[in-house]
């Protein structure tokens, strides 16, 4: 059956969502939650009373979810201030802030086109309203998904005590200049809507520090690899871009970003289930497993490499012991890129087993 956007508003039963995301969050990637309600498996919060669900249907189960909670309808605006968001309520009011989240798709859409009927019904939805900022939060692989979406960095990365190492990220929603640079899929939803200079205005009064574009995509090759090599050094030398042709070393990074850590981050969590990698560009982290510190991680090495070759969880945790730069480098997209390219994906495994393997020696 063909693929159906429903909308679900505050009221509506919603439990189908909510047993998909626990399928998704607690079973599938090995999240815990204190939301979560085991006997039923399903997975709800105190927002989900105030918000309106979008999900992805084939009229016999649900294949995806996202949820905008609109700022206005809260009884307690503190509900989103881990978001960041009371700084644009203040600012404009809070008929004019949603933030969005619970963002997922089932295993079998993810990587395809999809995504973007969720996306879109969410947006059309945000545009009737009169939004004009989206706040959320995301992943680090993920941002410069979000970044083409017209999203912006706002704010230092959090480490969330259920979901792990998350960036916060604001759309504003009326930034035309903002999404033609991104080449916004969404566009086209908010054309015709005024160009709102204004809310841009404030953003970067307000935000100055943010950490944008520092993703392959949006910089380019050159100026991009400038930016790696500015922090790290050259990337040949390190272990498994060394030697790697122009065209080969593009492929790699195409869709890579550089994040920054404070202390204390939490960048990778034992047992969860994810394949990024990081290359540790400045900085140190340390390695603990069990809650036993077992090593350390200095400029040049790789993270999670261990997790991308096996079994895809995490065998322990890495915490940033000092403010840090990282290369991010999305598993599941660097696993396609090996199917196109067997050879260059032939080359690389063989590296990843030899760092592995470096690694683990006593």
């Amino acid at each position: 059956m063909p693929l159906e956007v429903v909308t679900h508003e505050p009221g509506d039963d919603a439990s189908a969502i909510h047993r998909f995301r626990y399928q998704v969050y607690l079973t599938e990637l090995g999240w815990t939650s204190a939301d979560a309600d085991h006997d039923s498996r399903t997975l709800c919060d105190a927002l989900d009373d105030h918000a309106v669900l979008h999900s992805l249907t084939d009229g016999n189960q649900i294949l995806g979810t996202v949820r905008t909670v609109h700022a206005a309808w809260l009884p307690d605006l503190s509900l989103i201030e881990k978001t960041g968001a009371l700084a644009g309520v203040v600012r404009f009011g809070a008929e004019a802030v949603v933030t969005t989240g619970r963002f997922m798709l089932a295993p079998e859409l993810r990587g395809g086109t999809a995504i973007l009927r969720l996306i879109i019904a969410a947006a059309d939805a945000m545009r009737e309203a009169g939004i004009r900022l989206n706040y959320g939060d995301t992943s680090p692989q993920l941002l410069p998904f979000y970044e083409h979406l017209g999203y912006r960095r706002f704010a230092w990365p959090f480490t969330d005590p259920d979901y792990g190492w998350k960036f916060p990220i604001l759309m504003l929603v009326r930034d035309q200049k903002r999404m033609a640079a991104m080449g916004s899929p969404l566009r086209r939803v908010f054309a015709g809507l005024p160009d709102d200079a204004e809310a841009r205005d404030w953003f970067e009064a307000t935000y100055s520090h943010s950490l944008e574009e520092r993703s392959e995509r949006f910089r380019g090759r050159h100026e991009f690899r400038r930016l790696v090599e500015s922090t790290l050094g050259s990337l040949a030398d390190t272990p498994l871009l060394d030697g790697l042709a122009e065209e080969e070393l593009h492929e790699v990074l195409a869709t890579s970003t550089v994040v920054s850590a404070r202390a204390g981050d939490e960048v990778i969590r034992q047992e969860a289930a994810d394949t990024t990698m990081y290359l540790l560009l400045s900085g140190s982290a340390g390695v603990i497993a069990d809650g036993v510190e077992v090593g350390s991680i200095l400029p040049g090495q790789l993270i999670g490499e261990g997790a991308f070759t096996g079994n895809g969880r995490r065998s322990a945790s890495v915490v940033a012991t000092a403010q840090s730069q990282l290369l991010v480098l999305d598993g599941i997209r660097l696993a396609r890129l090996f199917e196109r390219n067997p050879e260059l994906g032939n080359e690389l495994t063989r590296r990843l087993a030899d760092i592995v393997l470096e690694r683990t020696r006593p």
